[in-house]
């Protein structure tokens, strides 16, 4: 970035979600905290109170980044979260704008604060709950003269705003679209994990010009592969073979089909599954290990909870094979996609549509992809894996295609040259 002027450029960074809440999408605000806080920038932190999470990452302390970060409570009004519980079941969608919708007020008036003395300043907004859209669109409103980016992340976790192709239904499908449209018109530039994704604002919102749309992709911490312990070499733990899925996975990702492939394989060949092991680490243990029971391989289905993260690496590198199992859509390829890739291990992924996704394994050569409902297919994908496991045979050809632009280092460089571009 150019020199920073003094006084320095404030840049308040509003999300939902944020350390040490773990899980999808956080690891992106994560390193991007990291990096506008060492180009000098004076960055506030603007986010949840999260008291209670499903998963942590314990890297996520107040005092580790050196930065303002104001945590804002949801309303504790217990009257308020019952009726909010009640029209979700009703509706049977999630309250709207979503399950964060308490929280926006606290949010708005803490921006405000943060941005007020501020001159210049930028509004980054990681976008994965239409709350913070609502509180960003309120705050720019209020200090018209603030630079908003928002920062389409995370496509299907928290996010039924539509950009991973599963649109809502119904009255409520109104209001999201309403809310997305309106924050998105006072939007400086916008940010997106893919091409498909850019490609999908630029249709839906033709004001934006050349320049306004941005890829920064998602990316791999390269200081925690150069520290995990595990080699590259591929070799197997006592002759087992395991095929290895690390993060959320849910019915729409197809999982029944790749578990009706394990048992049809069983039931045509056993011997061909001894000291072969499937295993789930991440979220939704229960949904995996309930539908394996169901299809009759709960025997070769293993499932743990979340792990930190720098151990979910390692168990990334241990593993010879890594099963990528994508969400809808051309642009939906999914953070964990870029761990895959530099730990050097073959990837089968299962396509739904997944345009963007499999271009970039085909770029890599660190895989193959097989289409989620390709019963027949995976079969015979597993099936020829086993057999070249077992002869001996890698996997992935010599010498690797380089991965380095995919880091979060390389992608961070681009955020900051757009933050840049936006102080203009």
């Amino acid at each position: 970035m150019r020199e920073v002027p003094n006084p320095r450029p404030r840049v308040v960074l509003l999300t939902a979600t944020f350390p040490p809440r773990g899980g999808s999408g956080v690891q992106r605000v994560w390193y991007q905290t990291k990096a506008i806080a060492a180009a000098g920038l004076d960055l506030h932190v603007v986010t949840e109170r999260a008291t209670a999470t499903w998963v942590s990452d314990s890297k996520g302390s107040d005092d580790s980044l050196g930065i303002a970060i104001s945590r804002c409570d949801e309303s504790p009004s217990r009257v308020l979260r019952l009726l909010s519980r009640v029209a979700s079941k009703v509706t049977k969608t999630p309250m709207y704008p979503d399950g964060h919708w308490q929280w926006i007020f606290a949010a708005y008036r803490e921006c405000c604060r943060a941005l007020n003395a501020a001159d210049p300043s930028i509004l980054v907004v990681s976008f994965g709950h239409p709350s913070a859209l609502i509180a960003a669109a309120l705050v720019k409103r209020r200090l018209p003269d603030v630079k908003l980016i928002i920062d389409v992340r995370d496509l299907w976790v928290g996010n039924p705003n539509g950009f991973s192709y599963v649109r809502n239904r119904g009255p409520l499908a109104r209001v999201d679209r309403w809310i997305e449209r309106w924050a998105f018109s006072k939007a400086e530039r916008v940010l997106g994990v893919s091409p498909g994704v850019i490609e999908e604002i630029g249709r839906r919102y033709q004001w934006f010009k050349e320049g306004q749309l941005h890829v920064i992709q998602n990316g791999f911490d390269e200081s925690l592969f150069e520290s995990s312990s595990v080699s590259n070499a591929g070799c197997h733990v006592d002759r087992t073979i395991v095929f290895r899925h690390v993060g959320f996975v849910g019915p729409t990702q197809r999982l029944d089909v790749f578990l009706n492939a394990v048992r049809q394989l069983k039931r045509e060949d056993a011997e061909k599954l001894v000291n072969v092991r499937f295993e789930f680490i991440g979220g939704n243990p229960g949904y995996v290990r309930s539908l394996a029971s169901s299809i009759g391989v709960d025997d070769l289905v293993h499932c743990t909870e979340y792990v930190e993260h720098s151990q979910a690496v390692e168990l990334m590198c241990d593993a010879d094979v890594l099963l990528l199992f994508w969400g809808l859509g051309k642009g939906t390829i999914g953070g964990k996609t870029y761990e895959y890739l530099r730990a050097n291990r073959f990837i089968m992924a299962f396509d739904q549509g997944n345009r963007d996704g499999r271009a970039l394994l085909e770029e890599t050569r660190r895989g193959n992809w097989v289409a989620a409902d390709d019963l027949p297919g995976q079969i015979a994908m597993f099936d020829s894996l086993i057999s070249r496991l077992r002869s001996g045979v890698a996997l992935l050809s010599e010498p690797l295609i380089p991965v380095d632009e995919y880091s979060r280092e390389s992608q961070n460089v681009r955020l900051l040259e757009v933050l840049d571009a936006a102080l203009d």
